[in-house]
């Protein structure tokens, strides 16, 4: 197993992990504490601060979507990124 396939399948699990539990919150009354946590939620405006450095177009707009879509889901298509990539690699 590689690496890419390994980090893959912990990425894609994490995410799904935090899937689950945001799924059971909503069936049930009880709050998380990352209800839809993003990377600009975690993080500092410092540390982004490079997004607006972006000129417009194609870049600028997929790191603003990536760090505005909910942790779960870049963690699940990172995992499946990278799972294709071990997969790809590993022949």
């Amino acid at each position: 197993m590689s690496k890419f396939t390994l980090f893959g399948i912990i990425s894609l699990v994490s995410g799904l992990f935090m899937l689950v539990f945001k799924a059971i919150s909503s069936l049930t009354s009880i709050t998380l504490a990352f209800p839809d946590l993003t990377l600009q939620d975690a993080m500092t405006p410092d540390n982004l601060a490079w997004l607006d450095g972006l000129s417009e177009g194609f870049f600028h707009t997929v790191a603003v979507s990536v760090a505005s879509s909910p942790l779960y889901l870049v963690c699940i298509v990172i995992g499946v990124l990278l799972l294709l990539i071990g997969g790809i690699l590993g022949k």
